[in-house]
């Protein structure tokens, strides 16, 4: 039996269970700490096998890459056999990548470890979101969305660093093995918490026929259609103006690598701040309302972040991240809510394709925005980034006029 939408489960509690909201947070946190831990760790990783820094960098973009093309078959399985055992199966193979990585000797195989952790990454990137949106309810809906939302965003915050302190503790072979052990334990809770897997299927295969028809009512649908597209659109410029905040800093304020650290932690804690803001009374404004605002004050913000000048530029660059970080956080758990909420079909389907979408469009950012620099300099990402959300906004908008909104009546 097919999983239902979230429109479907009409008798989905209306009050969260932090025990299903604890152990969602921490697969999607320690999904994305999985996805992100090469960041920092590029030097000693290139020296340890034996390669360059940018040959290390590109294991992030194949990741991606694999996760966005496996989540188009990944959401289906899981709306099919399960969510709770596709969850599962999901940190088992995230597990066997971070080990994967920790004992690679040579390039190929540490690519090919990465390669493996994008199948994982496809789960924990959506299924857990999925299951959020379609475990409750009403305000509790926008809520349990907004709290899984901001497990990933703490790893803007805490991930990172918690990374490079194992790493000056057991070298980055020890991080990624410990990290490997968090998601083995990680598994184990889910399979323990989670309610089982309601309707499981007793079909052993699914075909490819039935993987494209569960997309069908999705495509078919104009708003869900209107939504995805303000997804990539989001994605294109919110990660095409993060990707190179550091190094704008560094290179137009002269600021240290710690300093421009501390920007991303700045930034990640407004992110944070959105995150539960977006779940709580602002959201109860209308999604598609608060959505389109809290966007253009976001291209608005990048926009301001890339122009300021003069000598104490950068403390004016730094105090505005954290306002573009809550808009940032506000926006994307509203637009997360109204994917979740809208869906025509299942919910481990929609958000999977949902992730695919967003790194898709991420990765289109990330590469127009080093066009621009590399062609124009740090002031194009002024002009060539907020377009992307300005875009997104007008989506957004444009889906709102006909959205049904269960998460505010007023909406």
């Amino acid at each position: 039996m097919k999983q239902l939408s979230v429109r479907q489960a009409a008798t989905a509690p209306s009050k969260l269970d932090l025990k299903i909201i604890v152990p969602l947070s921490l697969a999607a946190s320690l999904g994305a700490i999985n996805s992100l831990a090469t960041s920092p760790l590029l030097p000693v990783m290139a020296a340890g096998v034996g390669t360059s820094v940018a040959a290390i960098g590109q294991t992030v973009t194949a990741l991606l890459v694999m996760a966005a093309i496996s989540g188009l078959v990944i959401g289906p399985l899981a709306d099919t056999f399960g969510q709770r055992r596709s969850m599962v199966l999901g940190l088992l193979v995230s597990a066997a990548s971070a080990l994967g990585t920790a004992v690679a000797p040579t390039y190929p195989l540490l690519m090919a470890s990465r390669l493996v952790g994008g199948i994982g990454a496809a789960v924990t990137f959506g299924v857990p979101m999925g299951v959020a949106g379609a475990s409750f309810s009403g305000d509790a809906r926008r809520r349990a969305v907004s709290l899984v939302s901001a497990s990933i965003a703490m790893t803007s915050i805490a991930g990172v660093p918690i990374v490079t302190l194992l790493e000056s503790v057991a070298g980055w072979r020890g991080a990624f093995a410990i990290l490997s052990s968090g998601m083995l334990a990680t598994g184990l809770l889910v399979n323990r918490l989670l309610p089982p897997d309601a309707g499981d299927d007793k079909r052993s295969t699914l075909s490819l026929r039935d993987i494209g028809r569960a997309y069908i009512p999705l495509l078919a649908n104009r708003r869900m259609i209107a939504l995805f597209g303000a997804t990539a659109l989001f994605a294109g410029g919110w990660l095409g103006s993060v990707t190179y905040m550091g190094a704008f800093l560094i290179a137009t304020y002269d600021l240290s690598v710690p300093l421009a650290g501390v920007a991303y932690m700045i930034g990640g804690a407004g992110f944070f701040l959105g995150n539960l803001l977006g779940g709580g009374r602002i959201g109860a404004f209308g999604l598609a309302r608060v959505c389109g605002v809290s966007v253009t004050l976001l291209a608005l913000g990048w926009a301001t972040f890339y122009s300021v000048g003069g000598s104490y530029g950068w403390i004016a660059a730094l105090a505005i991240l954290a306002p573009v970080g809550v808009a940032g956080g506000v926006g994307i758990v509203c637009l997360n809510t109204l994917v979740a909420t809208e869906t025509p079909a299942g919910p481990s389907t929609t958000m999977v394709l949902r992730g695919s979408v967003f790194s898709l469009g991420a990765a289109l950012g990330a590469l127009l925005g080093g066009g621009a620099l590399a062609l124009f300099g740090y002031a194009a990402l002024a002009v060539a980034m907020p377009p992307f959300l300005f875009a997104s906004a007008v989506w957004v908008w444009r889906a709102g006029r006909h959205v049904v909104d269960d998460v505010n009546p007023r909406g």
